[in-house]
C-alpha cells in the first residue's frame, strides 16, 4: 500500500506529462486581417466602400428588419405645450419660475376678507380644499397660500363658535 491516496474514479497518473503543449490556449485572432468567406455573419455587414443602409429589401442585410418609427406615435416623456414654455424660458440651467394658482390667491383672498363674516368661513374651507386637491396634480404653486387660508378659515369657525357659546 502506498502513501497517496485518491478517490475512486481519480486516480493519479504516475507519469508526469510529455508536453504542456495541450494547455496552451487558443491563439487570437488577426482583427486586421479581411474575413474569410464562411465565417458566420459575413452577410449581415455590406462590404467597405458601400452606401450606409445596403439594400433594404435584401435577406440578410442590414435595413431588412427595421420598421419605420410612426411620426404619430407621441413622446411618452416630452412636456405638455403650455408648460414647456414655462419650463424651458430661462437661459442655462435655471428651474422653472413656478406661478401661483389663481384657485389659491381667491382662497386667501376671500379668506382675509370673509375671517370677520361669521359662518362664511365654512364657504372658505371648502374652497381651501377644494383648491389643494387641485393642486396636487397641477404644476402651480400657492400650496402654502392655501394652507393659510384654511387655517384662517378654520381659525374663524373656531373663533365665531366659542363667541357665540359664550
Amino acid at each position: 500500500m502506498t502513501g497517496d491516496w485518491s478517490a475512486p474514479g481519480h486516480e493519479r497518473d504516475a507519469r508526469a506529462p510529455s508536453s504542456y503543449s495541450s494547455y496552451a490556449p487558443a491563439p487570437y485572432p488577426d482583427y486586421g486581417a479581411a474575413p474569410t468567406p464562411g465565417q458566420p455573419g459575413d452577410a449581415a455587414y455590406p462590404p467597405p466602400g458601400a452606401p450606409p443602409g445596403g439594400n433594404p429589401g435584401a435577406p440578410g442585410t442590414i435595413g431588412a428588419t427595421a420598421q419605420p418609427s410612426s411620426p404619430a406615435e407621441p413622446d411618452p416623456f416630452a412636456l405638455p405645450p403650455h408648460l414647456a414654455a414655462a419650463a424651458l424660458a430661462g437661459p442655462g440651467y435655471q428651474s422653472p419660475r413656478l406661478r401661483n394658482s389663481p384657485w389659491a390667491i381667491v382662497t386667501i383672498v376671500l379668506a382675509l376678507v370673509l375671517f370677520f363674516v361669521p359662518w362664511a368661513s365654512i364657504a372658505v374651507i371648502a374652497l381651501a380644499h377644494l383648491t389643494l386637491h387641485l393642486l396636487k396634480d397641477s404644476y402651480d404653486g400657492g400650496r402654502g397660500l392655501t394652507l393659510a387660508a384654511l387655517a384662517l378659515g378654520y381659525l374663524s369657525v373656531v373663533g365665531w363658535t366659542a363667541l357665540y357659546l359664550l
